[in-house]
């Protein structure tokens, strides 16, 4: 696993062990969170790089040209939803951690900004 990924890891671990839902049987949701973020990261980057244009000219088999979504911003968009549905799952949203048993949303600092950076 890469460096970002584990440092994802990592914070999800402390975040989670932090409100009282860490489990080691949640390790495989962990990693697949932790690489989501990292991807979500790289496809951020690489966008901002590229313009940050949200629709880009393509050019069809039959050469007319149209204006479609740009692809790396589809890709974040789907990672934005799996980032969201894997915290939910772990007990990192509100939602999710009344699911798995919290009593009342977390008061925690930390918690919330991970979550409104969604990293």
């Amino acid at each position: 696993m890469d460096p970002l990924a584990k440092k994802h890891m990592l914070k999800i671990r402390r975040q989670m062990k932090k409100i009282g839902t860490y489990k080691p049987e949640y390790e495989a949701a962990i990693k697949i969170l932790a690489e989501a973020l990292r991807d979500y990261d790289c496809a951020k980057e690489q966008f901002e790089e590229d313009g940050g244009k949200y629709m880009v000219e393509y050019t069809n088999k039959a050469g007319a040209t149209n204006y479609v979504k740009s692809p790396l911003y589809v890709v974040m968009d789907d990672l934005r939803k799996n980032i969201v549905t894997y915290c939910r799952e772990l007990g990192l949203t509100p939602t999710g951690y009344k699911k798995i048993g919290g009593t009342d949303a977390p008061e925690s600092d930390e918690l919330m900004e991970f979550l409104r950076s969604g990293k």
